[in-house]
This record gives C-alpha cells, structure tokens and sequence, in this order.
C-alpha cells in the first residue's frame, strides 16, 4: 500500500513537472504544494475554528477544573457535557494534520528517490521494491564511465547523483540508454538553488570549490525557519487575543510560547539534513498558511466587531426605550397632578 501511495504521488509530481510546471523542478513542488493546500483547506479551516471554539471555552474549562480538582471522573464527565453543550468535538483540529504527516513522508521519500517514483525506470517491475534493480544497475554502469568520480558518493542511493551527473554531462546518456531518457534527467536548479543538495555549515564547502552552489542554499533553512516562526507567531497571537478577551490566563499560555520556539528551532534542524527541495515545500507551505491565518484573523475580528457593534445597538436601543418610557411617565404623572 505504501508503494502505491509514492508511486501514486510520483506519478502526480511527475505530471506538475511536465505538463504545469514547464519542466522546472521548484516550480513543481511550489504547485504540488498549492493543490495540497487548497484540497486541505476545508479540514484545515475547521481546525482554525475548532482552536477558537477551545479559547471560547477556556474560562468555564477552569472552572470545572477547579471545582473537580480532586475527581478526575467528575472533571472528564463534565467537560464532555460542556462540549456537547457547544457542540465542540476536541479531536476535530487533529485530522488535517494527520493527514499532512504522511504526505510530508511520502512527498520526501519521492523527491529523495525521483527516478523510482517519478519516472519508473526500466525493471522496476522484476525488482519487487520500484525502480531498486534499474537504479542499482545504472549506478553500475555509470561506475564504469571515466567522469564517475564527479557524482557525490553521499547522495540519496545515487539517485540525485545521476541525474547531477547527467545533467553536467548529457553526452553520456548514450551509454546508459536502455536505463535513462533525456526528459528522465530532472531540471533540480530553481533560481539559482540546487534543490537536490543538501543545505550544509561546513565553511570548507560553503567557501570551497563548491561555493556557488553550497552558498545560496542558505537561504533556505534561513527563510524557512523564519516563515515558521512568523506563521506560528500569528497563529498564536490570534488564539491568545481570543483567549485574553474571554480571561484566560493559564498554564496553556507557557505550552504556545514553547510551541512558538518549538517550530521553528525543528524546521532549521530538518533543513540541514534534507534536500533543499523538502526545504521549499515548507517555505511554500508556511507563505500560504500564513496568507490563509491572516485572512481567518481579519474574518474573526470582523465577525466580533459587528457582534460587538449589534450589543451596543441593543444598548442604546434599550436606553433609548427607558428614556422614552421614563418621560411617558413624567407626562402621565403632570396629567394627574393638573386633574388634581
């Protein structure tokens, strides 16, 4: 099943890659990343409102805690009524991001291995695991070329070296025919970005022969890692407004401005320790979750500035009313007073 599933989403990027992307490899993962997006957005618009329902009901929350600090049982049973009494189902937000996790593991494992799983190379069928027998034997006869010693032994099973060395040398194609085609041969630059390297802090190959290629990948985990922040921070900002506007002040405060470091601090680490496309796909992903959380954010705070607006209309209504009622009553009573 989970060969089917990369194979399936090699087929799909492959598709991006020739037919919307122009055969530009950044652009592919930018495009995959807009469909996943767009596919997603209702389930992830129900978790945005699934975290504003929960900061809702922070303060009656830690009532009940108070109240049953002691019973647990008591605490549970009547947290349930609470949410069934605002029809708030606490597992809802969970579901768009178990679904993103898989996509994140299979959408890596693909673009670690794009000749298995974007273009099947001949024998993948014979080899029981996809594109494993026709990868080993290209490995097998690049080996025999005389440049082989420009493919770097350190990357992902040789795949990206391939198509590295391929794309430095298409003279050579030839000689593996039967394996590889010219259009198998992926374009990995994306303005400038070599988006099958890893990004790296080693000064001798970011100022090395290798500088041009090893130097503006930072700018990589360095975008990255501040999109997640900002996203993160606009995220929480927006439940902790909420959550002030209704006196929530509690532990929970302490778990956001861990999660705030959280984030961030993981997605530098992963930057350095996976290609530069897997880089992209989250600077993709965090541009359009922070577009999408800022336009949530206006809608909110429209929503409670016209909610706001209708109570004090009621206010002002209602004092209108008293007034008018309160004179009626003074006339009524100099009515009586002259019949006196």
């Amino acid at each position: 099943m989970w060969n089917g599933i990369l194979t399936g989403l090699g087929a799909l990027l492959r598709f991006i890659y020739e037919y919307l992307a122009f055969e530009n490899y950044g652009l592919a993962i930018i495009i995959f990343t807009i469909l996943t997006k767009l596919l997603l957005l209702p389930l992830t618009m129900k978790q945005m409102k699934s975290t504003s329902k929960m900061q809702e009901l922070q303060p009656e929350l830690q009532k009940l805690q108070k109240m049953y600090a002691n019973n647990k049982e008591k605490l549970n049973e009547e947290m349930m009524k609470l949410y069934q009494k605002h029809n708030y189902n606490p597992a809802s937000g969970c579901l768009p991001l178990l679904i993103q996790f898989p996509i994140l593991i299979a959408l890596y494992r693909v673009l670690i291995k794009p000749l298995t799983y974007m273009y099947k190379i001949p024998e993948y069928i014979a080899a029981g695991i996809p594109g494993k027998e026709a990868v080993t034997k290209a490995t097998e006869t690049i080996g025999k070329l005389a440049n082989f010693a420009n493919i770097s032994t350190t990357d992902y099973s040789n795949e990206i070296g391939i198509i590295e060395f391929f794309s430095k040398n298409p003279g050579d194609l030839s000689k593996v025919s039967d394996l590889l085609s010219p259009n198998e041969v992926l374009n990995m630059n994306f303005l400038g970005l070599n988006l099958g390297k890893k990004p790296v802090l080693n000064t001798s190959m970011l100022f090395g022969p290798e500088m041009g290629t090893y130097l503006p990948l930072l700018i990589i985990p360095i975008v990255a890692t501040v999109l997640t922040f900002y996203s993160q921070r606009i995220q929480l900002g927006a439940t902790q407004k909420k959550a002030d506007t209704a006196g929530s002040k509690d532990g929970a405060d302490n778990m956001q401005n861990s999660l705030k470091w959280m984030g961030p601090i993981m997605t530098l680490y992963f930057s350095f320790i996976l290609p530069a496309g897997m880089g992209l796909y989250w600077i993709s992903t965090y541009v359009l979750q922070i577009v999408q959380q800022l336009f949530v954010n206006y809608k909110m705070e429209q929503k409670q500035a016209e909610a706001k607006g209708k109570v004090i209309e009621k206010k002002m209504s209602q004092k209108k009313e008293n007034i008018i009622e309160g004179k009626g009553i003074e006339i009524e009573q100099k009515e009586e007073d002259q019949k006196k």
